[in-house]
């Protein structure tokens, strides 16, 4: 169960004021662990907590990669070949990891159905057996 910050700091307001962890968790109808876990670990505020995009070993060779792939339709192993004298000091699964999110998908089309009829298209199947020749 998920609980508000509204109810936890009610829950943290009456234990301070009654000092008793049951008497806390009858009122709100929690059980006691949760009112010693509210207790012991008061929630930070979220808003003071702000977090960066991390930049990636990619990022200055993106537009190279984009290129290689869209334009000249090259292999990773081939991308990676031609970045690697420009200075790029990643691996090879992460340059494919992004090659995947990047390169435009090749779908196939659907093919025409074959159709035989009985008997007429069979071809002569040709074994060699213990230096005999066999034909079917």
């Amino acid at each position: 169960m998920k609980l508000d910050q509204n109810l936890r700091n009610k829950i943290l307001k009456t234990f301070k004021e009654t000092g008793m962890i049951r008497r806390t968790a009858r009122k709100y109808n929690v059980s006691r662990n949760t009112v010693r876990k509210i207790i012991r670990t008061p929630e930070p505020d979220k808003s003071s907590v702000s977090y960066s995009p991390r930049s990636s070993k990619l990022d200055p060779y993106k537009a190279k990669i984009e290129y290689l792939i869209k334009v000249k339709d090259l292999s990773a192993i081939r991308v990676l070949e031609d970045i690697k004298p420009l200075g790029y000091q990643g691996g090879y699964s992460i340059l494919k990891d992004y090659i995947r999110r990047i390169r435009p998908s090749k779908s196939r089309g659907a093919s025409a159905p074959i159709e035989h009829s009985p008997g007429h298209d069979y071809g002569k199947n040709v074994i060699m057996l213990r230096n005999q020749t066999l034909m079917f």
